[in-house]
């Protein structure tokens, strides 16, 4: 289950940065951040709700919780 997180497509994980490579491969830079930064938000915006789901669902789960506050805190982070 972490290594599926990790290849998410978020700026702070693996998959933001093969995101980011391919990106920069195929738009100019700027597009290329531009891409990746909404990409990102779209995806912590959709870990955000799984998580919800989840903590209804089966109950508190420590490590979903603090993946996703990690991976939030560092997409709002870089948007600022």
């Amino acid at each position: 289950g972490l290594a599926l997180i990790n290849l998410l497509p978020v700026s702070c994980l693996d998959g933001g940065g093969m995101l980011y490579c391919l990106s920069c491969m195929i738009f100019p830079f700027e597009r290329a951040v531009s891409v990746c930064r909404i990409v990102s938000s779209a995806a912590v915006t959709a870990l955000v709700l799984f998580n919800i789901l989840i903590q209804l669902k089966a109950g508190f789960n420590i490590t979903l919780m603090a993946v996703t506050v990690y991976t939030a805190v560092t997409v709002l982070g870089e948007s600022a």
